[in-house]
């Protein structure tokens, strides 16, 4: 077991006790945002995470009253698999938040991965096409990879807005990701992430690999909140 002790994290880095504490404080990071943002340009644009980590944050959300016709919705990655498949991050999305609250079908800018991927593929990049984003969420995993950006593949490179993916080394091998320039058109960055088998991924990034999670940095606050498992590891 690694000692916090032992490494030393970036002193904006925030770590909490538990994963409850993390997703308590990011869904009030993400309804002040909202605040602003509505009151400043009439809406809030919100990229959602996939994976375990922000289900929580989502359910949270789902149990506060916000003016739901001014948020808009979209998702970082998805993966081609039918409507309603448990793989699908939108699965997810409407079952822990979505389905509870008022946000507009028009609102929810979802990839259509169900479709034809090149058509899906080209359906998003309209949608998200010169989009500066108030704030997006990222998870990551185990080896370092966000949305649908993997190491050891030709992420920085990857070009538009959003790309297809065809060998990604978790299934489903076949999916749309944001790239790093879109995530990087985002006014604020939230990084979470739980879990003890993170640890050895966040060693990485202190001791400087270059992993997809350390590079979308938002243009005016990037965050990264851990819990203590992901610090303390196994």
């Amino acid at each position: 077991m690694t000692s916090p002790a032992e490494v030393v994290y970036p002193k904006e880095w925030r770590i909490f006790k538990n994963s409850e504490l993390l997703a308590q404080q990011a869904v009030a990071d993400i309804v002040t945002t909202s605040e602003i943002a509505i009151k400043a340009r009439g809406a809030f644009h919100l990229v959602t995470a996939g994976g375990r980590t922000p289900n929580r944050i989502y359910q949270l959300l789902a149990q506060t009253e916000q003016d739901w016709s001014r948020w808009h919705i979209y998702t970082g990655d998805e993966r081609v698999a039918p409507l309603g498949d448990t793989q699908r991050n939108a699965t997810a999305l409407f079952s822990h938040w979505l389905n509870e609250v008022s946000i507009p079908e028009a609102n929810l800018h979802l990839m259509q991965t169900h479709w034809p991927v090149a058509e899906a593929l080209a359906d998003y990049q309209q949608q998200v096409a010169g989009l500066v984003f108030d704030m997006t969420l990222l998870g990551m995993g185990e080896d370092g990879h966000t949305a649908s950006l993997f190491p050891n593949q030709a992420w920085r490179i990857l070009a538009g807005d959003v790309a297809l993916v065809i060998d990604s080394p978790k299934p489903p091998p076949v999916r749309l990701t944001l790239t790093l320039a879109c995530l990087n058109r985002s006014r604020q960055i939230i990084k979470l992430i739980t879990g003890a088998e993170k640890n050895p991924a966040i060693l990485e990034w202190l001791a400087g690999d270059e992993l997809p999670i350390v590079a979308p940095l938002g243009s005016e606050v990037t965050k990264v909140y851990l819990d203590e498992s992901a610090c303390l590891g196994a």
